[in-house]
């Protein structure tokens, strides 16, 4: 798979390089959509989910503890 590839069919690269360039250029993207047009809203089922599990206590520690249980070697790095 090259890292240039510019669709995504729902498989991650066995490439980490390939994968962190592809997550680099994704985030790009958003940012620098998000910086022209702040006002950019979360579509409303997800918005509404936001809500509900912001609303309970044990449903934010449980949401954070998706996260935890990620694999060490599968973890996205920081981007600057």
């Amino acid at each position: 798979m090259s890292a240039r590839q510019r669709s995504y069919y729902g498989w991650l690269p066995a490439s980490r390089a390939v994968r962190d360039e592809y997550m680099t250029r994704l985030l790009n993207r958003e940012l620098f959509r998000r910086s022209r047009r702040p006002e950019i809203q979360h579509e409303p089922a997800v918005e509404s989910f936001r809500k509900t599990i912001e609303a309970n206590p044990t449903m934010v520690e449980l949401w954070g503890k998706i996260f935890l249980q990620v694999s060490k070697e599968n973890q996205v790095r920081a981007h600057p």
